[in-house]
């Protein structure tokens, strides 16, 4: 496919100022000034340099839109208490307006933290004259900047924040379909790369300059970002889609297709998706973060058998304290004692969460896994980390004496679903071939008591107003707690039946379990 690239600085997120790097050239056009690591000294040249970050372009007088997009802001010393700002090629509304320098504007320090803020200066944009006044604070290496424009009797508030860059970790060359992202020969020293359209088919490679350092790659439902690291320090090449400036809309890239090894590690969050070009090794860790509902029971089903964080709407993380679930060739609910590969979980306590991280061992792979032939009900899991429909995910499942039959989560229990039916990645479902599949399959309800199966291979339940009795036949015998037996129900294998609300003890054979019925 050919495809337009172009270098031009465009949208991404604020993700990419983590231990960023560039050098004395970096990104060219103008950005040429030595490049060091900031001390705490209260020297001006202690903050020169480049800051590499997030613009902010207030059209609430426009369409009441804010759009954020990346850029790089040069601070140069100028002498005495003086620095200068410039901020090259400023876009507003996809109408590039040209260069903002703003020279000789004091600068006082309190406590490590230097601030400025300049006179109002006269220019000359794209859009005619402008007046500009920038203002803001450095410490600790990250710059917060406001440059307040007015030009053509417009207000244009723009806000940078930005992390100074260091020397240091290239990549020689980023490819799709073999193809350079750089519409003239790759310069390492360009992090930011604008694609007119890319999509989850086109293949993903890159060359390192230096063979002792790693690519971590992080793909957020966005963008698609590689981080070159020795372990203390990266710098982040990052691709984008170029934005619609008709309705200043961001195309996001939430799938790719990995065609190498990566001697780093992986991360897709926020919905985000990969696949590969034949058998793909992440020599470090594949983390996929999953969306759940942190009070109800949630699907899993990967490549590999996770480490499993809750993650909270805070961000911070804690170990997941969970009911673990799978299900036995009958559908039989079986309890897990830690994670696996494909199962059901819900958490114990409300610790708020509000996703998971599911964090893989070292050297594990993205390709799909071996299919196998099943003859009963199979707990399986879209074991890629890309959207598939069941059928090519499912194992071989015999036509005779019925068609075979998939079972997905609905949230609140395991549906009939057909083949064309398409699953996300980091989920399990159930497939069945045999005489005579369930209309559904429940889940566990550990609110209401359930005393999980042994290797009897019982299973008594309660969802809502109804008693579940699997993998007993014979004569159940319902008590209340004060001993008095309620009623006995005749158990053919696969029953259901209804209590009034209250607390029982079902007799099954040699087992007692006590249930809550709401």
């Amino acid at each position: 496919m050919n495809k337009k690239f172009t270098s031009k600085i465009m949208t991404l997120s604020l993700i990419c100022l983590c231990s960023f790097g560039l050098s004395a050239n970096a990104l060219g056009k103008g950005y040429t000034h030595s490049i060091k690591n900031v001390s705490t000294t209260n020297s001006l040249s202690e903050i020169a340099g480049i800051y590499a970050g997030s613009l902010q372009v207030d059209l609430a007088e426009q369409n009441g839109e804010v759009i954020t997009f990346p850029n790089q802001l040069l601070i140069t010393e100028n002498g005495g208490d003086e620095i200068g700002l410039l901020l090259k090629d400023f876009d507003f509304g996809g109408l590039p307006l040209g260069d903002i320098a703003v020279e000789n504007i004091p600068v006082s320090e309190s406590n490590g933290e230097y601030q400025f803020e300049s006179e109002k200066v006269n220019l000359s944009l794209a859009i005619g004259d402008a007046e500009v006044k920038a203002s803001g604070t450095i410490k600790d290496n990250i710059a917060n900047v406001t440059i307040d424009v007015h030009a053509a009797s417009i207000d244009i508030p723009v806000k940078f924040t930005g992390k100074v860059v260091v020397d240091g970790l290239r990549l020689n060359d980023i490819k799709l379909n073999g193809v350079s992202v750089s519409e003239e020969t790759f310069d390492p020293d360009v992090f930011h790369y604008s694609l007119e359209e890319i999509s989850g088919s086109d293949v993903l490679t890159y060359e390192k300059a230096d063979a002792s350092s790693k690519v971590d790659i992080l793909l957020d439902g966005k963008w698609i970002y590689l981080y070159v690291t020795d372990g203390l320090k990266s710098n982040c090449y990052a691709i984008a889609h170029e934005m619609n400036t008709t309705d200043f809309v961001d195309v996001p890239i939430n799938k790719i297709t990995l065609g190498q090894n990566v001697d780093g590690n992986l991360t897709l969050t926020n919905g985000a998706e990969i696949s590969s070009n034949g058998t793909v090794t992440i020599a470090g860790t594949i983390t996929y973060n999953k969306t759940i509902d942190g009070s109800a029971w949630n699907v899993v089903g990967l490549p590999y058998t996770p480490i499993v964080k809750a993650v909270k709407a805070d961000g911070t993380r804690v170990d997941a304290d969970a009911y673990w679930y799978t299900y036995d060739n009958d559908a039989k609910q079986k309890e897990l004692s830690a994670p696996a590969d494909a199962m059901i979980m819900k958490l114990k306590s409300n610790t708020d969460a509000t996703s998971l991280d599911l964090i893989s061992p070292n050297n594990s792979r993205i390709a799909l896994g071996q299919q196998e032939v099943i003859s009963g009900y199979t707990v399986l899991a879209n074991n890629s980390l890309v959207s598939k429909a069941l059928s090519s995910l499912a194992p071989v499942i015999p036509a005779s004496p019925n068609e075979g039959v998939y079972y997905i989560f609905n949230g609140t229990e395991f549906i009939k679903a057909n083949g064309d039916t398409k699953i996300a990645p980091a989920t399990m479902f159930i497939a069945y071939a045999g005489a005579t599949p369930a209309a559904t399959i429940a889940v566990p309800n550990t609110d209401s008591g359930i005393d999980n199966p042994n290797n009897d291979g019982q299973s008594v339940y309660a969802a809502e107003n109804t008693v579940y009795v699997k993998g007993f036949s014979g004569i159940v015998q319902i008590y209340t707690l004060n001993g008095n037996l309620y009623t006995n129900v005749n158990a053919t294998g696969n029953d259901s039946f209804e209590l009034p609300r209250g607390t029982y003890i079902v007799q099954t054979g040699s087992r007692a379990t006590l249930i809550m019925i709401k």
